[in-house]
């Protein structure tokens, strides 16, 4: 985990740059940190400068050395006059788009093989609500059948003789 600072520091760029990239482009990462960061305010005090710093993991970073790095490339690459420097600044560059898009992918694979293990979580929590459904269901129609078979509380009324509305009034 790092610092915008830390990140910005190896990548050569402004801190102010790499702030602003974050929050934009990495919103949900942002807000975490800064949240986490006023949590930290809360419980450890103060820092020096009056806030504790954020951290952010390597998603993040690796998001932002690839957008950087592919910025300061484009930009090396229309300064260069010399083809030789043009060349040898292509084959590094080359070299480190290739880091990145390998570091992606890894990072990629990774979330994806999390994003598996929570989908078959979630089927077998979907296989069991759906068995007790089931048992739900056969317990109820035992119940309904059971009441259904009973005596029938129409008949016990009825064996008794009704009062008319004026015998009840008398009391009869």
């Amino acid at each position: 985990m790092k610092t915008i600072k830390q990140i910005a520091d190896s990548l050569g760029v402004d801190k102010q740059k790499v702030y602003r990239y974050i929050k934009k482009k990495c919103p949900d990462e942002y807000y975490a940190a800064m949240c986490h960061s006023l949590e930290n305010n809360d419980k450890n005090g103060m820092s020096e400068s009056g806030k504790s710093p954020m951290y952010f993991g390597e998603a993040v970073e690796t998001l932002v050395n690839a957008h950087f790095l592919r910025k300061t490339a484009s930009n090396d690459m229309h300064q260069c006059t010399s083809s030789d420097a043009e060349k040898a600044h292509q084959s590094t560059s080359n070299d480190a788009h290739d880091a990145v898009i390998d570091t992606l992918i890894t990072m990629l694979q990774k979330e994806l093989e999390i994003k598996n293990q929570q989908i078959e979580a979630l089927n077998e929590a979907l296989l069991n609500a759906q068995r007790q459904a089931e048992a739900a269901q056969v317990l109820h129609a035992a119940d309904k059948r059971h009441l259904l078979s009973g005596p029938d509380l129409a008949d016990t009324i009825e064996d008794k003789p009704q009062k008319s509305f004026w015998d009840r009034i008398r009391g009869k």
